[in-house]
């Protein structure tokens, strides 16, 4: 039998074998590797009237099913099947029908499973607007997939049982991200990254904490997610536009990051997120390489921190025209969009090939934190 056939196989053996012996057959003789490819309920036993004794009842040939009586390894098929084929003595041989094993179901083909509801009786926090974060402007634009890169197909953790059972109810927002993160390493393997990417969740930058960082292997971050509970109006909030603007803003001021993407996603619905400055990389439909292309930093991260200057209200307003409180933002994806696999994969490559410059300690052309308790914005400040 091969993986996908709509009729079932069949496997014929003497009703004399023992139950362990079957399960050798079966396991030896068909697609079916491990015992819990198949369920025992499935299988359909046929004994055609033909293999019977002559005095055998012509009902004998009605097929059945095994169940429960498949626990007991040493017991005969003919012991099974005693209660259904009765008077049957002697040998004879019997056809044991199997159900088509299903296809495997992947990452890069089907993409992730749907997620499911609100556990019963539970309590649910309302999906978080943080105040902290100002309403900015984001920009609907295009963002363009790597229409040459080959996708791995290797792993599916997503279409495992494991992740199928967390998938099917959740809590908190605790319970998405976990979900999340099991998207994103898959993505990254998919993507060709798979020891060079990593997620750490819950980092913080001078303050400034997002959910998820995306990290090289060598602790240098090259994106952020931003985890929120469904809710209708939640990827259409400024706020949160907001709070993903001043992640990305913390990787380009404190990392010298170039290109810098993030993403905002529910699980039921994911969008990608970039500075202007990124426009020219977000439209290239050409995978980049995966040699990284990093310029060591000048300094070490204790100097940067005296960058950080705290201000009054009025210092704080007086800079809020440096620079525009901007970025731009690709469409909405819902989890069951087949191109979601292939626009995560190409964000990845993406992210990867930003290039990291040097961070001075003072430069006139780059964004400084300014706090004022109690929200915050990322600003330039000249000097």
């Amino acid at each position: 039998m091969k993986v996908g056939d709509d009729k079932p196989s069949a496997i014929s053996i003497v009703n004399t074998a023992t139950v362990g012996e079957f399960f050798i057959a079966l396991t030896t003789s068909t697609s079916f590797k491990k015992l819990s490819d198949c369920d025992p309920g499935e299988l359909v036993v046929r004994a055609p009237k033909e293999s019977l004794p002559a005095d055998t009842d012509r009902k004998s040939v009605d097929p059945t099913k095994f169940g429960q009586e498949l626990t007991n390894p040493k017991a005969t098929l003919a012991d099974v099947l005693k209660p259904t084929i009765e008077g049957a003595n002697g040998e004879y041989d019997v056809f044991v029908e199997l159900p088509a094993k299903p296809e495997e179901k992947t990452f890069t083909a089907d993409g992730i499973p749907s997620l499911g509801t609100l556990r019963d009786g539970s309590r649910c926090s309302i999906p978080s607007e943080s105040l902290r974060h100002e309403a900015v402007v984001a920009e609907q634009a295009k963002f363009a997939v790597c229409e040459d890169l080959k996708l791995i197909s290797k792993g599916n953790v997503v279409w495992q049982p494991q992740f199928l059972q967390k998938v099917r109810t959740y809590t908190t927002e605790n319970d998405i991200r976990n979900l999340v993160i099991d998207v994103l390493l898959e993505a990254i393997v998919a993507a060709g990254l798979s020891g060079k990417v990593n997620c750490l969740s819950e980092l913080s930058v001078f303050d400034l904490r997002a959910d998820i960082w995306l990290v090289m292997s060598h602790d240098r971050p090259v994106g952020v997610v931003e985890v929120k509970l469904p809710g209708e109006k939640i990827m259409r909030s400024p706020n949160v536009y907001g709070q993903i603007f001043d992640d990305m803003m913390s990787l380009r001021s404190f990392h010298g990051l170039k290109h810098v993407f993030g993403i905002v996603t529910t699980y039921e619905e994911w969008q990608i997120f970039w500075l202007p400055e990124t426009m020219t990389a977000a439209a290239s439909t050409v995978a980049p390489p995966l040699e990284l292309r990093l310029a060591p930093p000048e300094m070490k991260n204790e100097e940067v921190e005296c960058c950080v200057q705290k201000e009054d209200e009025e210092g704080a307003e007086a800079l809020s025209s440096a620079m525009p409180q901007k970025c731009y933002r690709g469409g909405v994806f819902k989890s069951n969009a087949a191109d979601l696999p292939l626009t995560l994969c190409s964000l990845f490559r993406k992210m990867n090939a930003s290039p990291s410059g040097h961070v001075k300690l003072l430069d006139d052309s780059r964004p400084y934190v300014v706090m004022t308790p109690p929200s915050f914005n990322t600003r330039t400040w000249r000097i």
